[in-house]
């Protein structure tokens, strides 16, 4: 830096309008606030997503296939609770593929993935 005034600017430009120097109570809250909006977020999606699975929002232009899955997973899941551990690892999969399904019908061809299938 070659003048005197600019120093505070580009240390601002750096570092922040927050240094980690010194502790603040206000800094700390703010990232715990930012933390907690964060998991705001994330349980909001879950529970869209749940919704839209179970009530075949935005899925029934032909045969509700998704919603169907779930239903005889949880029929079997509740008869044979032998097979959670199998069950899980199936909805691992079967998240994955829904959302690879949802990235290949995106309109923009930037943003498409490979098929799967």
């Amino acid at each position: 830096v070659t003048r005197k005034k600019s120093l505070p600017i580009v240390r601002y430009t750096v570092y922040g309008q927050h240094t980690d120097e010194h502790f603040k109570l206000m800094v700390t809250r703010s990232y715990i606030n930012e933390i907690l909006e964060y998991k705001n977020m994330l349980s909001y999606a879950v529970s869209d997503s749940f919704r839209s699975l179970m009530f075949w929002r935005g899925q029934v232009k032909g045969l509700p296939l998704h919603s169907l899955v779930f239903f005889s997973v949880g029929v079997h899941v509740v008869e044979h609770p032998r097979y959670i551990p199998s069950f899980v690892f199936f909805t691992l999969a079967w998240i994955l593929l829904a959302c690879q399904l949802n990235r290949c019908d995106h309109p923009s061809p930037w943003s498409k993935c490979h098929s799967f299938l």
